[in-house]
């Protein structure tokens, strides 16, 4: 049977292995040769001047990188210390041990050497020590990175600007903290989204106009420190109003809270560059306005002109010379083209006209035809392009 005792290791090996983790930044020599300059004394790195060989490498000063480069260990380790810290731009490769505050705009973990490889990230990093993280850990995020500014570890400031305010606009908020090694948090009570998190310049949209508070919470493990502004989200121009005219009537067209305007179609319009026009359209109609008020928000609308238009045909007419509806007509202001018909009851064709000006006046080649009741056809095109088709009867008095 197998002695399960045998799984266990010795005491002293564990307590061993602590003791390494906890002193091992102390007991790692450094090698000077590969940095411009002593460790010993704040230093920068520069591509082609970094670490590709198998030496264990202890950072315990203030290392900024110049420049996107890639740190190799095929055969050793990176050791940052509590008193030390890495910034830049950087993607690692083997195994690099982090006490110290580390920080990137991008970094990526390209996996194992040996099978060994583990990232170890302790203090501000993680509240727990020491953690073996492939993963979103705290303020690092190993994969995509945090946003950080590189500079003397100290106490950070919190601070950012903002892009025009307007009603359902994407809003940039800019982060301007002061402080290296900065995890931030935003807070858009009322906007949307609510909040962000390791985010430098988030967007978000208010969907009402008034004063909103943002805050900006800046933190490293010297310190935090909150700044809250009030900002105000402008209101849209709009526009009014959707109406209903008879043709040949007109109708104001307005806007409120804009400094300038632009209308599609022109058509009926008094004006296409001014802010309240006069519409008069012949057929119902969309205008499309583009706004833009005195903060600077735009926004476009449209609006529907429906115009009512009907054509007939009297029922009777009496051409006796008396001046009271003497001529047929056919009515109706939205005639754009026209076939009008006249037959008698055997169905010969005793008028024709193409011109809604153009009456009938009872007389056929010459001669007043009898009172009685007569047949019409009307095919109308409107204004609007569409096109109706009557068929009736009109009765003749003398």
């Amino acid at each position: 049977m197998l002695n399960k005792n045998i799984l266990k290791p010795p005491l002293l090996l564990i307590v061993f292995f602590f003791l390494f983790k906890l002193n091992v930044y102390a007991a790692w020599p450094s090698d000077t040769s590969i940095v411009d300059g002593p460790w010993d004394n704040p230093a920068t790195w520069s591509n082609g001047k970094l670490p590709s060989d198998s030496d264990i490498v202890v950072i315990n000063t203030n290392v900024i990188l110049t420049g996107d480069v890639t740190l190799k260990f095929p055969g050793g380790k990176l050791l940052v210390t509590k008193n030390g810290s890495l910034c830049g731009n950087y993607a690692l490769n083997c195994n690099c041990w982090f006490y110290g505050p580390v920080s990137c705009k991008t970094i990526n973990f390209y996996g194992a050497c040996y099978s060994t490889a583990n990232i170890v990230l302790t203090e501000q990093m993680t509240t727990t020590e020491p953690a073996y993280v492939f993963e979103s850990i705290a303020c690092f995020n190993v994969g995509t990175g945090v946003p950080a500014a590189c500079g003397p570890y100290t106490v950070p400031q919190a601070n950012f600007i903002a892009s025009n305010a307007c009603v359902g606009q994407p809003i940039t908020f800019t982060d301007k903290s002061e402080g290296s090694f900065l995890c931030i948090q935003w807070l858009f009570p009322g906007g949307s989204p609510s909040s962000s998190y390791y985010m430098e310049d988030p967007t978000v949209v208010y969907d009402s106009s008034g004063f909103y508070t943002v805050s900006l919470i800046a933190s490293n493990d010297k310190g935090t420190d909150t700044l809250t502004r009030t900002i105000y989200i402008n209101p849209l121009p709009n526009a009014c109003c959707n109406a209903t005219i008879t043709i040949g009537q007109n109708v104001q067209l307005s806007t409120t809270n804009s400094i300038s305007c632009s209308w599609q179609p022109s058509s009926g319009l008094s004006c296409t560059n001014c802010c309240n026009p006069v519409a008069s359209p012949l057929a119902t109609t969309t205008y499309t306005v583009t706004m833009t008020s005195d903060s600077g928000c735009n926004a476009t609308e449209p609006i529907t002109i429906n115009v009512n238009c009907s054509i007939f045909v009297p029922e009777a007419f009496s051409p006796n010379g008396d001046g009271q509806n003497d001529v047929l007509y056919v009515r109706g202001d939205c005639i754009k083209t026209m076939d009008f018909i006249v037959f008698d009851r055997w169905g010969n064709k005793v008028f024709e006209t193409n011109d809604k000006d153009n009456g009938w006046d009872g007389n056929s080649k010459g001669q007043a035809m009898n009172t009685g009741e007569y047949v019409y056809s009307l095919t109308a095109t409107k204004y609007d392009g569409t096109t109706i088709e009557k068929k009736g009867n009109v009765v003749l008095v003398r």
